[in-house]
């Protein structure tokens, strides 16, 4: 069964930074079978709530594949510095 990594960026103080980190985790990403779903800056919110200001979806094709990915140092790495340029939240997934 797909797994589904949702990353809902609500401020980004530094969007080069972030931008560099991106561009590192979709190394990871690929090498592990993930493969970007959605990924942009143009985000709607059907609520009274305001939304986050970029959103990005990946899907793997198992939460193993995900397990995996998620638990390299390298990557694990690359949260600690996210956290430090943007104010998010990261949601995982069972998917269809």
């Amino acid at each position: 069964m797909a797994a589904y990594v949702v990353v809902l960026d609500f401020e980004i103080s530094d969007q080069e930074a972030l931008d560099e980190i991106r561009a590192s985790h979709a190394e990871i990403m690929e090498a592990n079978g993930g493969t970007y779903l959605a990924s942009g800056h143009s985000v709607k919110s059907f609520g009274q709530h305001t939304g986050p200001v970029q959103v990005t979806v990946v899907q793997y094709d198992s939460m193993e594949a995900l397990d995996a990915a998620a638990s390299r140092a390298d990557t694990t790495a690359l949260r600690e510095r996210r956290s430090t340029v943007s104010r998010s939240s990261t949601f995982i997934v069972d998917g269809v």
